[in-house]
């Protein structure tokens, strides 16, 4: 508030720039913060229309993505008969060569622990890198190359202490994330795979109840 600028003004130096830096990167904090609220609601009414949970999750994947400049997005959900992570939706957006990429992924599975999903649902954590070709064991990288993609995230959909899913962000420039943006994804992790676990329960009591009528 206006009282702790002011002591804040005091203890800094006379220089106007240095104050002027620090409010800038305050003020960003603020629009971060904003912006990942107005994400988590609009995601909440997307999971709130009764649809297929696919169907739902189709259509966050292009919000999160065009609102953090991804150029393609795999949620990849847990196959509780198979211990696999299989591909639920794949968002391309308008990258070139699209079709080769879904053609190349739609029938990949991951155990937990192998390739960055499997890894990253081992860890219940990030796992990331800035370009795919530096990645030797990225068995993917091949099928990246072709479509120009360098940086990639995968990001735990994990739930009240239970890996639902992985996240799987794409960007064709290189892009390092840094620890700022990393917290971020986490909390957008972590809401979509409450919304999702929401909705599944949803779909399941309404098949209950249907069963229940017949």
């Amino acid at each position: 508030d206006f009282h702790e600028c002011r002591i804040r003004d005091r203890s800094l130096p006379r220089s106007g720039a240095m104050r002027a830096a620090i409010y800038a990167r305050e003020i960003t904090e603020w629009q971060r913060e904003t912006r990942e609220d107005a994400l988590e609601l609009t995601l909440t009414r997307i999971f709130a229309a009764d649809e297929p949970l696919n169907d739902s999750i189709g259509r966050a994947l292009p919000l999160l993505c065009e609102s953090d400049a991804w150029d393609a997005a795999i949620a990849w959900l847990v196959d509780p008969s198979e211990a696999s992570l299989e591909p639920a939706v794949i968002w391309t957006g308008t990258m070139v060569h699209a079709d080769e990429f879904r053609r190349r992924v739609i029938d990949l599975r991951f155990p937990r622990g192998r390739g960055l999903p499997g890894r990253c649902w081992a860890a219940d954590d990030i796992v990331c890198f800035a370009d795919l070709m530096d990645e030797s064991g990225m068995m993917r990288a091949a099928i990246a190359s072709v479509v120009g993609l360098h940086g990639v995230v995968a990001v735990p959909l994990s739930d009240a202490g239970r890996t639902l899913g992985v996240l799987e962000l794409f960007t064709g420039p290189v892009r390092p994330l840094s620890e700022q943006h990393k917290t971020s994804l986490r909390r957008t992790g972590a809401s979509l795979a409450r919304l999702i676990g929401r909705r599944r329960g949803e779909i399941e009591r309404g098949h209950l109840l249907e069963t229940i009528k017949w």
